[in-house]
């Protein structure tokens, strides 16, 4: 595959100073802790028992209109709709018949049907919401007075074209038999549009109802996700294990359990039995069962004392002494570990909107204190020249855990879900023995608005646009601490010196004491200031440009113990940004919208056991910090794309040519030794934004004039303008036309959250190509 394309590393590096070759620091292979991750090892044996069986079903088609037993209500009218077949079709005759109804606001379809309470507990539902947004949907049985009684949970969808098929699992009831009238699907009405084709409902099984263990998925409970299966009483889980036995210390089974949300609760008597083979004999413990009102993840541990050696079976089955409660229960991220010789541990920091010179070991620092940062980087390699490949931050991150560029991911908006065919870094480590962890700390980063929970044993994200750092740190550190003796990859994600710029901290808010709050004025016209920002009732510009360094400070102090610990002290760990952010240059105020060296240039730091402390001029990008990590830990036989970044900086590599593309493909640039050059990929212009950006226009900057510089050298110097031009044109030109992303469900809120970010009112880029040349290109670069 094209995106797989792997670059070489050598083995041996020429280490600076000393004249002859010298091995690079590398991981020994050893043993990382973990005995069994039973989603993926575990089976049941015999199989699951029991079938769907359908209780009532329907599908509108050509010839059955007038026996439709659906109810439709609300809305402003009741049509007959043609629905275009999943993958789309031009002849009408492949359409599919539905009943539509038009109109925003509440809709809902009933299907009248004597059951009994408990009979359906799932119901399958076919249908086309066509819009622009996101849609809620959910499913609630009828009593006898036809008002609600069970309900499944919300779901959120994209509308399109195309038509959805989605399982709804209903929740348990409460009581003993009752009669049951029917079943309604109530749509909460966002979209104009809403058309149903077929609905069924159905008695299925729990295990039907649950991911499956052998495979498991990515279970997101209150925006803490866990790689998870279902665990059914009466379908016992069994699994091998191969591990050294007590006398190398002892081994633990570490999980996470919830309760599914269709079942309303647990009963007493329920609890989950461990048996395994021990050097005794057969071995039992009893784990007992969390119980609340609150649906979350609660964390148990027990350790396997006396297992014996070599070969032995565990296993996990779900026992309840009420035999009318069936029980099922979410086993998340369960683990078996045994301390490791020497466990790895590696961690990938990005800070998220941080400038490459609001650094301490800048050379051209701004006025910031980050000491434990610059501890790191002393100890480490420290990259003064390092770029992004977009300005934005999913697309970023996308490329940063792929290795793939924007440019082939054709992923550039924070809505576009990574495909799950991509190799994600986390997958290789998890493929490789570590437990996998990662903490966000914003909501759009969510592996079902990112795609970037594969991978993932553990996912912790927010439910808000941003949250302060330390409770992502914090959860790192609690990881840390559950997870000793076993190798682990961590990503941690900081958003603190993302606006709006709020440092919560005092000692971080010194940098402020000398600059006052009110001054002569931002320098800008009221509508162009952020909205954030007019609440704040400041104008002094150079107050807003220190508000952006004292979150820098303040990120810096919440990484103090992180970076100061024990186990980080011997750990492999990146720092770096997913971009940047312009204060007050090329007419972008406090954002980063526009692609110029403020948006790309970002701080690079790569630390860890045996490296040998430099700072590197060499010309790099974030992207290929995955590839680095793989090789420093000893990780052999990935095609994961990149180029060694220690290997570069060890060898003093030739520059070499780097590009990036704006957010929604309006830019792109070209960054080739100490010249920089932008091209606008569109036009764009809007009325908040002092920015009109000409289908064609390039710009090209002097890098040596610094980052803020604002001076066009296009028209001075047209012929490294027209070369530049010609590079990145080709660049474009030569990307993958194979689509890695796919459109995510953005809710109400979370598409709220992205405005108060200032993501909001871009147009959606729909062009199949990243280039296509003005209609008269005369290839002037004014």
């Amino acid at each position: 595959m094209a995106w797989r394309t792997l670059s070489l590393s050598f083995l041996f590096l020429v280490s600076c100073g000393m004249g002859e070759e010298e091995p690079l620091p590398r991981a020994t292979a050893t043993h990382t802790g973990l005995l069994s991750r039973l989603i993926v090892d575990a089976s049941v044996p015999g199989g699951y028992e029991g079938d769907v069986v359908e209780v009532a079903a329907f599908r509108l088609t050509r010839t059955n209109r007038g026996d439709c037993p659906w109810v439709a209500g609300g809305g402003d009218k009741t049509i007959n709709a043609s629905v275009p077949p999943p993958g789309g079709s031009k002849d009408r005759k492949d359409y599919l018949r539905a009943l539509g109804i038009r109109g925003k606001g509440p809709k809902s379809f009933t299907h009248e049907f004597p059951f009994e309470s408990g009979e359906v507990n799932s119901v399958q539902v076919f249908f086309s919401c066509i819009g622009a947004g996101s849609e809620m949907l959910r499913v609630v049985t009828l009593d006898s007075d036809g008002d609600a009684a069970e309900t499944s949970p919300v779901q959120t969808i994209t509308a399109r074209v195309d038509p959805h098929l989605l399982q709804f699992p209903i929740e348990r009831p409460s009581s003993k038999s009752e009669k049951r009238t029917g079943i309604r699907l109530e749509v909460l009405g966002r979209q104009a549009n809403f058309s149903l084709l077929s609905m069924s409902a159905t008695s299925s099984p729990d295990h039907k109802l649950l991911p499956m263990v052998g495979t498991g998925e990515q279970v997101d409970i209150n925006r803490s996700s866990r790689m998870a299966a279902g665990l059914i009483e009466g379908s016992s889980w069994e699994a091998t294990l191969n591990g050294g036995g007590e006398q190398d210390g002892s081994v633990r089974l570490s999980m996470s359990l919830a309760r599914p949300k269709w079942v309303k609760r647990m009963t007493e008597s329920a609890a989950l039995i461990v048996s395994y083979e021990s050097v005794d004999g057969p071995a039992e413990l009893t784990v007992a069962i969390p119980h609340s009102e609150e649906i979350r993840w609660h964390d148990v541990s027990v350790n396997l004392d006396g297992l014996k050696a070599g070969a032995s079976t565990l296993g996990l089955s779900l026992v309840d002494e009420d035999p009318d409660t069936p029980s099922a229960l979410l086993v998340g991220d369960p683990v078996v570990t045994q301390q490791a010789a020497e466990p790895q541990t590696v961690l990938l920091i990005t800070s998220d909107t941080h400038r490459a010179d609001y650094m301490g070991l800048a050379r051209s620092s701004a006025m910031v204190d980050t000491p434990a940062l610059d501890r790191l980087g002393r100890r480490g390699i420290y990259f003064e020249d390092c770029q992004s490949t977009t300005n934005v931050t999913n697309p970023s991150h996308i490329a940063i855990l792929s290795g793939i560029h924007p440019r082939d991911t054709q992923i550039v908006d924070n809505t576009t879900q990574l495909s799950t065919q991509v190799e994600t870094l986390a997958e290789v480590f998890q493929a490789n023995g570590f437990r996998t962890f990662a903490a966000v700390s914003t909501q759009h980063l969510e592996p079902s608005q990112s795609g970037l929970g594969q991978g993932f044993d553990r996912f912790e994200s927010s439910r808000f646009a941003k949250r302060d750092g330390k409770h992502a740190i914090g959860q790192v550190q609690a990881w840390l601490n559950g997870s000793e003796g076993s190798s682990t990859f961590i990503w941690l994600h900081l958003f603190d010196a993302h606006a709006p710029y709020d440092p919560p901290s005092q000692s971080s808010l010194s940098a402020l004491a000398d600059i006052p709050k009110q001054g002569s004025g931002l320098g800008i016209e009221d509508r162009y200031v952020p909205r954030w920002l007019k609440f704040m009732e400041v104008t002094n510009a150079d107050y807003v440009d220190a508000l952006y360094g004292a979150e820098v400070n303040y990120l810096d102090e919440a990484l103090t113990d992180l970076l100061g610990s024990p186990r980080i002290a011997d750990a492999w760990v990146v720092f770096t940004s997913d971009h940047g952010e312009s204060l007050r240059s090329h007419n972008v105020y406090w954002d980063h919208g526009g692609l110029f060296l403020p948006m790309v240039d970002v701080p690079l730091i790569i630390a860890g056991p045996g490296l040998e402390a430099r700072r590197s001029g060499t010309e790099v990008q974030q992207i290929d910090v995955g590839r680095t990590l793989i090789n420093l830990a000893g990780i052999e036989g990935s095609d994961y794309p990149g180029r060694d970044l220690v290997q570069a900086a060890v060898d003093g590599a030739p520059d070499e040519a780097r590009f990036a593309i704006a957010a929604h493909g309006l830019q792109a640039s070209v960054s080739v030794g100490s010249w920089f050059y932008v091209m606008d990929l569109r036009d764009y212009s809007k009325p908040t934004i002092p920015l009109t950006w000409i289908h064609g226009q390039g710009q090209l900057f002097d890098r040596r004039r610094g980052v803020n510089s604002e001076e066009n050298f296009a028209a001075e110097n047209p012929e490294q303008a027209s070369r530049m031009r010609e590079r990145l044109i080709a660049f474009l030109e030569s990307g993958s036309t194979e689509i890695l992303g796919t459109a995510s469900a953005v809710d109400e809120g979370a598409q709220a959250n992205l405005e108060a970010l200032g993501y909001g009112g871009f147009t959606a880029r729909t062009e199949s190509t990243w280039w296509t040349p003005p209609a008269e290109d005369d290839e002037d670069d004014d």
